[in-house]
């Protein structure tokens, strides 16, 4: 994609996009932006996806809404392909504000992602679903979900269980207006010895 030395050929939309995630991935977010913009009026589902993450991972969910819903248009995905690019766009829309919009696409994912099936895009959009019904304050169906999500995830070690588990813990705090400092410090402390310190920032 970029080389001292003049390419034979232009880099592909593919192969730009799987750049620009890289660069997203160390934090340079500005250069990556420029480079996926140039090309998303393309029909590139890699270009589409590598934006809306791109967005995801700067917080701007709001932005994030168009470019995955162009990547949910296009007729060449296969079936899981399309169910990441919906727990994407769920990811956004409930960010954005749990609507009732949101929770009708929710509900109709989960349908999709029956329990057995395709299990961490389920936990996934379980976990997903419990942050739209806590800012609610459905504390006992956003309970719900996530001790269906830690059941999925139990001891996988992966981001997902800890992010089902901060907002368990969140959960706990507004419902009962207390939690054990002990936990927060315990998964402060596993975040940081992960690098993960997104998933803590706002702890």
């Amino acid at each position: 994609v970029q080389s001292s030395a003049p390419l034979k050929k232009p880099a592909s939309p593919q192969e730009v996009a799987l750049y620009c995630i890289g660069l997203t991935r160390i934090g340079a977010f500005a250069e990556a932006e420029q480079r996926l913009k140039a090309l998303s009026a393309l029909k590139s589902t890699d270009v589409q996806f590598a934006l809306g993450s791109l967005y995801i991972w700067t917080w701007e969910y709001k932005k994030a809404l168009r470019p995955f819903r162009r990547y949910l248009a296009a007729k060449t995905l296969d079936d899981y392909a399309r169910l990441v690019g919906r727990v994407n766009l769920l990811a956004c829309m409930m960010t954005c504000g749990p609507t009732p919009e949101a929770f009708a696409y929710g509900n109709e994912l989960l349908r999709e992602l029956p329990p057995g099936q395709t299990s961490l895009l389920r936990a996934n959009t379980l976990e997903i679903f419990a942050q739209g019904l806590q800012r609610q304050e459905r504390f006992l169906e956003a309970e719900a979900c996530l001790r269906e999500a830690h059941d999925i995830l139990r001891d996988s070690g992966s981001d997902f269980e800890i992010l089902a588990k901060k907002w368990s813990l969140i959960i706990e705090m507004r419902s009962k207006k207390h939690v054990d400092e002990s936990r927060w410090r315990a998964l402060r402390q596993t975040c940081q010895s992960r690098g993960n310190f997104e998933i803590v920032r706002e702890l």
